[in-house]
């Protein structure tokens, strides 16, 4: 895979890479329940993948081994569409996707609630999501790895559009340079 390639669908890879890991640990978690550090990095990451993670338990009947070939054939399938034609357009849509997950999924691990317009008048309005936020070290460094796989994924697409536009630029200014030789003559 090319090193611009890789740089797009890296932070989606990172995320599954860590779903994975979060499956790996509530499994290893079962079969060894006193350990501590197990219990840690399952929270940690369950934090993380709580949106993915229930949807896979529901999706597969809570078997692992499906739960690991589904996540396999994603990573694949993100890695063999990145590599096609219209590879920076599936990587910036599989990137904004991932980090509107993150998103989610650390708004979801503060406990965030939603205020709605009350019919009550004399309730006040809000329109703050959530009244404090508590952003654990792995959901900053994972979000922050998520915006720059965005502003890569945007920066790659300007540059490609730029390229496009200067290879009509010079193809037009050829083509009238051409006609303007065949007048002449």
């Amino acid at each position: 895979m090319r090193r611009q390639t890789f740089a797009a669908v890296s932070f989606p890879l990172l995320l599954i890479g860590l779903l994975m890991a979060e499956r790996i640990a509530t499994f290893f978690l079962g079969l060894h329940p006193s350990s501590m550090a197990l219990w840690a990095a399952s929270v940690e990451l369950r934090a993380l993948c709580r949106v993915i993670t229930n949807w896979l338990e529901l999706a597969t009947g809570g078997h692992l081994i499906l739960q690991t070939i589904l996540i396999a054939v994603v990573a694949i399938a993100i890695c063999q569409l990145a590599r096609t034609r219209h590879g920076s357009a599936v990587s910036f849509v599989v990137n904004h996707g991932a980090l509107l997950t993150v998103g989610a999924a650390t708004m979801l691990a503060n406990g965030a609630s939603f205020a709605s317009v009350d019919p009550v008048a004399s309730a006040p309005l809000s329109f703050v999501p959530f009244q404090s936020l508590h952003v654990g070290w792995l959901h900053g460094v994972v979000f922050a790895i998520g915006l720059m796989g965005c502003l890569s994924c945007h920066y790659s697409y300007l540059a490609k559009a730029r390229g496009r536009e200067r290879a009509v630029k010079a193809r037009l200014t050829e083509l009238s340079l051409g006609l303007e030789g065949r007048r002449l003559a």
